[in-house]
């Protein structure tokens, strides 16, 4: 029953994350336009007035995100895995309100909360997972949250599309969405919080973990350094052991400072103190964390994802393709939700780092022959099947690696001393990553040209392949840990 709780929050967690965020991508013109700041009907052209409220109501979301994923671990660990979970219900559930808001900035004020609720999302359910899946499991079942990411989303865009199949019109009038439709959609997002509520109060069991670490159970040393197994002795054979204790006696080992063992109680009776932030960012030890941490939200974000999934339209239509909605529902939405599938059968098969360099690198060369596409093409047929699989491929790669594996890689490669405080640092870089791209690709693409800016994609794909061949270590559960002094030499 307890895996089964956990797979019901990764669901829960992922599809509200997913809904509330993909909502928008069909939502936001109408919105802007038609509701709250209507111009001459005549004319579809966005004014700059009207250009920066657009921006600002997609951005409101990410920027609580980030405010989410600060707040959301520091609370976990203070009040438990099972209430931050029905906390970040219960703030969710204030999507609800939007199906009765009628002032634009108090809209902006319920998504930005909202946001809040999605980045602690992001970092509280792979935590919990994390803690709770026995290790062999655990990555198809932490890799759920993703898929229902991908789900929701594609969810979302279809309720858009069935709800508005007429974007491309002529004119402000045809294009606008009866008001009672947007706010529908938009508040069925508190759907998936009240299931949260539901779940987390009636039937979410804690973390033994976190129990253990505030001293309200009581486990063995060994019991307890299973349940983290990539972090701990258990598993690894006798000469994987010796060859551990012969390099944690040799040069460098000072630079470990009690990693991998159980701390003495802190004073508030903590059995497992973690780091401070200081001890994070200003100690060697901890800034290679750190910079772990940097290093999957840079492999998730700055390849250039969101620039695939929120400017796909505009890329079918540079194409040369007319019906572009229909084509970035499925050549999209659909495709990203099928892909995650294949991640989701060989997470535990394979392993994480051998899935993240696949993908990272088929997601270069699908960035590259985009590039290639718009720089020696023209406008060809050629070109419009280079460009369809160009996306399609990168999306792909995408789920296959980074969308599957960073909540679950962020969550259970750090060492529980130095987790609750780096899996914040690289959530955070994660949504800032996520914002700087959505709004950087526009100004990139205008300034140097498309060929150029997927040439600068395909580039931080390389150099984040670099980083997960040689800094990343692998962590499914049932093989042994690398050990860190080899990861770090």
């Amino acid at each position: 029953m307890g895996v089964l709780h956990v797979v019901v929050s990764s669901l829960a967690g992922g599809f509200y994350f997913g809904y509330n965020s993909g909502v928008v991508s069909g939502l936001t013109s109408t919105i802007v336009q038609c509701d709250f700041f209507p111009q001459d009907p005549i004319s579809v052209d966005e004014t700059a007035l009207q250009s920066t409220y657009r921006g600002l109501f997609t951005a409101c979301i990410l920027v609580g995100g980030i405010i989410g994923a600060i707040v959301g671990v520091p609370f976990a660990d203070k009040y438990g895995r099972r209430n931050a979970y029905v906390a970040c219900g219960v703030v969710g559930s204030l999507a609800l309100l939007q199906g009765i808001c009628n002032v634009f900035a108090i809209l902006i004020l319920l998504r930005t909360v909202m946001g809040v609720a999605v980045g602690a999302l992001s970092v509280i359910v792979p935590l919990y997972v994390t803690e709770c899946c026995p290790p062999k499991r655990r990555g198809s079942i932490g890799t759920l949250f993703q898929v229902s990411i991908c789900f929701s989303i594609f969810m979302a865009q279809a309720l858009n599309y069935a709800f508005d199949p007429t974007l491309s019109a002529d004119s402000v009038d045809k294009m606008c969405v009866p008001t009672w439709k947007w706010k529908l959609q938009l508040a069925l997002g508190a759907l998936p919080a009240l299931f949260i509520i539901l779940h987390g109060l009636l039937a979410m069991p804690e973390s033994r973990d976190w129990l253990y670490r505030t001293g309200q159970i009581d486990l063995d040393d060994e019991e307890f350094a299973r349940s983290d197994s990539y972090h701990s002795m258990a598993g690894m054979d006798d000469g994987e052991s010796e060859r551990r204790d012969g390099a944690d006696a040799g040069e460098g080992a000072g630079e470990l400072p009690a990693p991998l063992l159980i701390r003495a109680p802190s004073a508030d009776g903590n059995k497992l103190a973690s780091f401070s932030w200081r001890e994070l960012l200003f100690t060697a030890y901890g800034l290679r964390w750190a910079g772990i941490g940097i290093g999957l939200a840079c492999s998730a974000q700055l390849t250039g994802i969101n620039a695939f999934i929120f400017y796909s339209p505009q890329i079918f239509k540079d194409a040369g393709f007319h019906n572009v909605l229909v084509l970035t529902l499925f050549a999209v939405g659909m495709w990203n939700f099928a892909s995650v599938f294949v991640a989701l059968g060989l997470v535990d098969k394979l392993g994480r780092r051998p899935l993240m360099l696949s993908a990272l690198l088929g997601m270069t060369s699908s960035s590259m022959l985009l590039a290639v596409a718009y720089a020696v093409l023209g406008d060809s047929t050629l070109k419009s099947v280079a460009t369809v699989a160009g996306l399609m491929g990168f999306i792909f790669f995408f789920e296959l690696g980074p969308g599957s594996l960073f909540f679950l890689m962020a969550s259970e490669t750090f060492p529980r001393v130095v987790r609750s405080k780096a899996l914040v640092f690289a959530n955070v870089f994660n949504w800032v990553f996520n914002i700087c791209v959505s709004f950087g690709f526009p100004i990139v693409d205008k300034a140097i040209g498309t060929s150029m800016t997927f040439t600068l994609l395909s580039i931080v794909g390389i150099c984040s392949s670099a980083f997960i061949y040689f800094k990343l270590p692998e962590t499914r559960g049932d093989l042994p840990p690398t050990p860190l002094l080899e990861i770090f030499s």
